[in-house]
């Protein structure tokens, strides 16, 4: 089982996530061929168009940042965003989940 699909089951258990939903951006970027044909199962392809809401990314994240309120509010700076950096909310999680 992969960890996103550990995540999905965490973030169902949720009320707020029940009632708000959630959002799952995934930075490709950098992927190998190889990592992407393992994530393409033509099942769990149809599960995701019939629960999710996809929307596929060809450079930066404006589109994202448009089409959903706040989200710019959330991202780490290295997308653009107004958070923190990523190493920083790394460390915060650290400190959150295993301290």
């Amino acid at each position: 089982m992969c960890a996103s699909q550990i995540w999905n089951d965490v973030m169902l258990l949720d009320p707020r996530v029940q009632i708000a939903g959630f959002i799952f951006l995934m930075d490709m970027s950098n992927m190998q061929l190889r990592e992407l044909q393992q994530m393409s199962d033509q099942n769990v392809s149809e599960l995701s168009c019939k629960y999710f809401q996809v929307m596929v990314l060809k450079e930066g994240l404006q589109q994202a940042y448009d089409a959903v309120a706040g989200l710019q509010d959330v991202m780490p700076k290295e997308y653009g965003g107004q958070n923190a950096t990523t190493d920083e909310i790394y460390g915060w999680l650290q400190h959150v989940l295993f301290v």
